[in-house]
C-alpha cells in the first residue's frame, strides 16, 4: 500500500531519499518559485521544513540517521540537522581547493561520510558523529 507523504506548506513538490528503522524520512520539497529545500518526514508523517543557512537559496537533506539526525546541503554548505533543532555545517577538508564537498550518507549511530575537495582530487570523507570536524585515516 502507498502512503502519501504530505507537503509542507506552500511545497509543490516533494521527493525523499532515505529512510532510518524508525520511519524518519528525508528528502527535498520545491515551492511555486522552483526554490527547493530540505525536509525531514518524522515517524508520524508529518513534514518539517529544515533551515537553510542565511543567504542560502537551496538545499536538501540526503541521509538520516536512527535518531533522526539529517545530512544533506544548503546552498554550497555541508549540513547535519539534529531533531533537536541544533543545525551544524560541516567542515571541507583542510587545506582543500576548489571550495566543494558532498555528503551523501550517515550511519545509524551518526558518522557521516561524504567528499571534500583537496588539491585537484575529490577525497572520500568521514565526520564524526554530533562533531563538526572531519576526521581523515592517516596516510
Amino acid at each position: 500500500m502507498a502512503v502519501d507523504l504530505l507537503l509542507p506548506p506552500g511545497a509543490i513538490w516533494s521527493q525523499p531519499f532515505a529512510v532510518n528503522d524508525n520511519g524518519v524520512i528525508v528528502g527535498y520539497a520545491t515551492d511555486s518559485t522552483n526554490r527547493f529545500y530540505p525536509v525531514r518526514w518524522n515517524a508520524d508523517l508529518s513534514p518539517t521544513a529544515l533551515s537553510l543557512l542565511p543567504g542560502d537559496p537551496n538545499g536538501e537533506a540526503k541521509a538520516v540517521s536512527g535518531d533522526g539526525t539529517a545530512v544533506g546541503f544548503s546552498g554550497a554548505h555541508l549540513m547535519r540537522w539534529s531533531p533537536d533543532g541544533t543545525v551544524i555545517v560541516l567542515p571541507l577538508l583542510p587545506g582543500g581547493t576548489g571550495g566543494w564537498g558532498y555528503v551523501s550518507a550517515i550511519s545509524r549511530t551518526g558518522t557521516a561520510v561524504g567528499q571534500s575537495a583537496l588539491g585537484a582530487a575529490a577525497h572520500a570523507v568521514k565526520w564524526r558523529a554530533r562533531t563538526a570536524g572531519p576526521s581523515r585515516s592517516p596516510r
